[in-house]
């Protein structure tokens, strides 16, 4: 497992967090680890994250980049203990390949039903 020991770098759009979901399927082929694409995540979920803007279509992507940063959350306590915990690397998991795999067809679906209520 070779990953990039550099953040990850993209515009936080949906394209680009297709990409980011696209990668974790890969799991140990990919550029990057899936510590650092749930990072990505949280980081876009975090750009966005402003009471002023009120954008229904950027909610909906927010909300599955949310929902990404908490399944790894959920799947970290749930597999592994503390005083584990303490002693692993972050970068070293990986995720079920169906996670990202579900979140991908999450955000085609997402990006159909947008396609369609445009004008």
């Amino acid at each position: 497992m070779t990953w990039s020991t550099q953040d990850i770098s993209l515009a936080y759009t949906s394209e680009n967090l297709g990409y980011v979901i696209s990668q974790g399927i890969l799991g140990s082929s990919s550029a990057y680890s899936h510590h650092q694409l749930i990072n990505w995540c949280i980081s876009f979920s975090q750009h966005f994250d402003d009471p002023g803007l009120n954008d229904p279509q950027r909610a909906k992507y927010q909300a599955l980049a949310d929902d990404i940063s908490v399944q790894w959350e959920l799947h970290l306590a749930g597999h592994y203990s503390l005083e584990q915990m303490s002693r692993i690397d972050l970068n070293d998991l990986i995720l079920p390949k169906s996670f990202f795999q579900h979140w991908l067809d999450q955000l085609e679906l997402l990006n159909h039903d947008l396609k369609q209520s445009s004008p």
